[in-house]
Parts: C-alpha cells; structure tokens; sequence
C-alpha cells in the first residue's frame, strides 16, 4: 500500500505489476514547502524533508555497500512526492547526481529475493509519469529533474545476480 498526493489530496494506492483496485481517496491538509505540499507526520504522510535531509547525508557519505537502501528510499520518496524530493534534492546537486549515476547498480539488482525489482522499475517510471510530471507542470527546474530520472530508469536493466 502506498500513499500518493494527487491534485492536493493523499491517495491510498495498492500497487502491482498486472493492477490493482480502485485507489481510496481521503482529504488530508497540507502545507507549503518550496511550493511543494507536505502533510505533517502523522497525516498519512509516509516521506518528510527531515527524514530526506538525514538520508541525503547519509547518501553523501555512504560506502558502495550501504548505498542501495538508501537509494531505495529515495525511489519511494520520489514517487509519493517529486515535488518535496526535488526541491530538497536541487539543493544537494551533488548526492543528486550521484544516486542518478549510481541508480543501476544501487537499486535495480535482482539478488534473488521476494521483490520483483522490474517491477519496481517499472511502477516508478508509471507513477513518475503519470502523477509526478503533472503535479510539476507549473516547476520547469524541477521537471526536468524529474524527467532525468524518469529517463534513466528508463535506461536502465535489472541485473541477475544467481543466490
């Protein structure tokens, strides 16, 4: 389950691959952060700036081994809110570049567990396409941050590596 801030309001969305039930929507107030609405902890907000601004410089410092899961955590951030991600992320242009270097091999390796990482990729170039490019129309700068990564998940091809 997932929540998703589509046109101001939080969505609850069960994602998979081949579908998923009709999304549940439920009002939520927010507020401005750079432009970009933020509920408060608490408010069904999975993703906060504190929390991105912690893992940002942890990112910065990480050794190659400790890099994925906070690669991850940047994918399910940009999901539920590109906005917030990329107006934290364009202030840190460095760790920015470097998780988008970095993308293939931090969080697209198939290492034989229960996640179908394809299907990762592909639900977050969906959602990043769908919900994300449009809550940013009015955010040029952001945008195109938004399609760079958009364009390098498209790039991108799980690797295989045998258990």
């Amino acid at each position: 389950m997932r929540f998703v801030n589509v046109f101001g309001l939080t969505v609850v969305v069960a994602l998979a691959c081949l579908g998923a039930g009709p999304p549940l929507a439920t009002k939520t107030p927010a507020s401005s952060i750079d432009g970009c609405a933020e509920t408060p902890p608490g408010e069904g907000q999975l993703f906060i700036r504190q929390d991105l601004e912690r893992f940002i410089s942890l990112f910065k410092t990480a050794e190659s081994d400790d890099a994925w899961w906070i690669s991850d955590y940047f994918i399910d951030f940009v999901e539920d809110n590109s906005c917030l991600f990329l107006s934290v992320m364009k202030e840190h242009p460095d760790a920015f570049e470097r998780w988008l270097a970095k993308l293939d091999w931090n969080s697209f390796v198939d290492r034989g567990g229960c996640l179908d990482v394809e299907c990762h990729r592909q639900r977050a170039i969906s959602t990043l396409e769908d919900v994300g490019l449009y809550n940013l129309r009015d955010k040029p700068e952001l945008r195109r941050m938004l399609e760079r990564i958009i364009k390098r998940l498209k790039e991108i091809t799980v690797r295989h590596i045998p258990a």
